[in-house]
């Protein structure tokens, strides 16, 4: 709290996320609510080579799984801090030893966290407090599987050796 303004916008992003390549532009046009909590979804580009095939134009984000139904978890979670001024509620990302844990109990000070949907195969959160932004962001490397810690081998193992 004492290093962040009452009017500064947060980006929780994890590593292995690549925006954008115009990310601040489109940011710009989203017409952002500090008192919401924002998330994107995300394709999926799972090797190195695919990773070049896509930087050299023979594969598209088409081409790649986009997963648009867990927005919201850590990988990229955008907020305000006016939020928490509002609500009278001190900042505080709970630690944790697995992604999962942390990402949801961080969800909850959105009021996101309701029922699961069994249709959905997902939360149904409250639309007051959060919204999925107008784009989506790559994730390098295997899926769910690393939530728990490494479990997946290096993502650039097989190029460089690592």
């Amino acid at each position: 709290k004492d290093l962040l303004l009452f009017n500064d916008w947060v980006l929780f992003l994890d590593a292995d996320i690549i925006l954008p390549e115009n990310f601040l532009r489109v940011l710009d046009l989203e017409n952002l609510n500090p008192y919401k909590f924002y998330g994107v979804g995300r394709y999926y580009i799972e090797t190195i080579e695919d990773v070049e095939l896509y930087n050299n134009g023979q594969k598209q984000l088409k081409d790649f799984e986009l997963n648009e139904c867990l927005w919201g978890y850590g990988y990229f979670q955008l907020f305000n801090v006016k939020f928490f001024e509002k609500q009278e509620l001190k900042f505080v990302y709970p630690g944790s030893l697995t992604k999962n844990d942390t990402d949801l109990l961080f969800r909850v000070y959105w009021g996101l966290y309701k029922n699961w949907n069994e249709e959905k195969k997902d939360f149904v959160w409250h639309p007051d407090f959060q919204e999925k932004l107008n784009f989506n962001v790559i994730h390098l490397g295997q899926k769910i599987r690393n939530w728990d810690g490494r479990v997946a081998k290096n993502f650039l193992e097989k190029k460089y050796g690592n």
